[in-house]
Parts: C-alpha cells; structure tokens; sequence
C-alpha cells in the first residue's frame, strides 16, 4: 500500500510542476499558446529540448512502475505457476508502452528546433508548410 501511496505523490508533484512550467515557461504568459504559431516570434521561451526530454523520462519511469507495482503482488499469489506466468504476460504488455513512450522521447528531441513544437509541421512535399 506504501508502494502505490508513494507513486500517487509523484504523480501529482510531476503533474503540479508541469502545469506551472507550462503556463510559465514563456514570457509574456500568452506566449505559451501563441509559441505554436511559427510565424509569432515576440515572445521569449525556456528551450523545448530539455522539457521534452523531461516529459519522456517521467512518462516512461511511471511506465515502469506500472509495470513492477503488479508484478509484486502477483508473486504473493497463492496460485500455480502456469497461472502466474499467464498473470505476468498479461500485465507484460506494458512493455510495448515503454518501448513507445522511449521512441516518442528520442522522436521528440530530435523532431524539436530547440524553441518550437514541430511534430505537427507537414513531412511532405505534398503538404507545403503554412
């Protein structure tokens, strides 16, 4: 029970900080919704690059301590070991999250310019950029 106590309070710290550093992270405050506009440029932001790698780290250790927090509890079980083994690959799955929220980090960092959010600019010569 300590566990899951323990993982609700970092959650909610994480949360309250990037709520705060969100609303603040640009000067004016505004800025912070106007940024995703590349052509306004009258405002002054903290760099992207270090938020983003921030942002995947803590997506993907909560990931991981969904992952454990069951897996203790499953080894407590009183049933046979083909059914844990079920149990555990089950939950296993989480796995996949992981290795995503791992790749959307790397993408992340390299799909930012350092200042903007550029994953929604068009990859295509079919779509010409606004």
């Amino acid at each position: 029970m300590r566990l899951i106590n323990i993982g609700i309070v970092i959650v909610g710290v994480y949360l309250a900080f990037w709520i705060l550093y969100l609303v603040f992270m640009c000067q004016p405050t505004r800025s912070s919704w106007l940024s995703m506009d590349l052509t306004y440029t009258d405002y002054t932001c903290l760099g992207r690059r270090i938020s983003d790698i921030m942002s995947g780290v803590t997506s993907v250790s909560t990931d991981i301590y969904a992952l454990l927090l069951p897996e203790l509890v499953i080894k407590s079980l009183r049933v046979s070991w083909t059914q844990k083994l079920i149990i555990y690959s089950v939950l296993g799955c989480n796995v996949l999250t992981i290795g995503a929220g791992l790749g959307r980090t790397v993408a992340m960092v390299h799909l930012s310019d350092g200042q903007h959010d550029i994953t929604c600019k068009p990859a295509s010569p079919l779509f010409p950029q606004v």
